[in-house]
């Protein structure tokens, strides 16, 4: 027979004390797991967000810098022609955007989300650019990277449209003064 249990069973419950004690550490260990998890999980969602929104700023940054690009190369056509460019390929024949050594063009007719850009001009001869996005919050953050000239089209609030007057003819060159007259 167990001498502890002869002894009216004192020592047991010293073994009982020591198996609680052991389930209490057990379970503390448990719950600090469970803390580390929860912290990790909202770190990781905090940094899933950052990713997130990286992504979308990039591409509406992108999307904004092809519309000032565009613009650009609108207005030196316009200066050289007299008249806004149909489309990216007159503007990419004639030279107005970059190409690869390859005389490949380097500008895609898409904006970062995959839609293209459009030309339009209306009856007052003012070219309109313009580029449809994934919803109304980038549409507007797209304008407002573009600057002054951008705004989003009321009855469609996820295209951003762009418009550009005909630059000023260059003033013609003064007349030359009169000589004066002679004694």
């Amino acid at each position: 027979m167990d001498p502890s249990l002869a002894a009216g069973g004192a020592e047991c419950y010293a073994c009982v004390d020591l198996l609680v004690m052991g389930d209490r550490q057990e379970g503390v260990a448990v719950l600090g797991t469970i803390l580390m998890v929860a912290i990790l999980g909202i770190v990781m969602v905090g940094y899933t967000k950052t990713a997130m929104q990286q992504r979308q700023d990039a591409r509406i940054y992108a999307t904004a810098a092809s519309i000032n690009h565009l613009a650009n190369a609108q207005k030196n056509y316009y200066e050289l022609f007299g008249a806004w460019a149909v489309d990216l390929d007159e503007l990419s024949k004639r030279g107005f955007l970059p190409k690869s050594n390859a005389g490949v063009t380097l500008f895609r007719n898409s904006n970062a989300v995959g839609n293209p850009y459009t030309f339009v001009v209306d009856a007052g001869g003012d070219l309109r650019i313009s580029t449809e996005m994934t919803d109304r919050v980038e549409a507007r953050r797209v304008a407002l990277a573009v600057g002054s000239n951008a705004s989003v089209l009321p009855p469609l609030v996820e295209t951003v449209v762009a418009a550009y007057t005909p630059p000023a003819p260059a003033p013609a060159p003064a007349p030359a003064p009169a000589p004066a007259p002679g004694p």
